[in-house]
């Protein structure tokens, strides 16, 4: 397992972090954990939807990272930018 140096970025609020991560993990098991870090809370009742998407630095054809994706192989690169966004519905 590497890890790969990145910055995630919520546009939202304007937050970012650097942050290292496994390459190989799903982005389902990071979503959590990168909520936490940019200190983003859901409320307490209702559902919680969070999205990555890859859009800088200028790869070919952005695209939103899935739930089963990895970092890897999406081929994300050190140093790359990924936007942060999350959505909550009413339970």
């Amino acid at each position: 397992m590497a890890q790969i140096k990145v910055q995630i970025y919520q546009p939202a609020t304007g937050k970012s972090a650097d942050v290292q991560l496994p390459d190989d993990a799903q982005i389902v098991r990071l979503l959590p954990r990168l909520a936490e870090r940019l200190k983003i809370e859901a409320p307490a009742s209702g559902a919680t939807q969070y999205k990555l998407s890859y859009k800088w630095p200028n790869p070919p054809d952005p695209f939103d990272l899935k739930d089963d994706d990895t970092l890897a192989g999406k081929g994300v690169k050190e140093g790359s930018r990924l936007v942060f966004t999350h959505e909550f519905n009413a339970g």
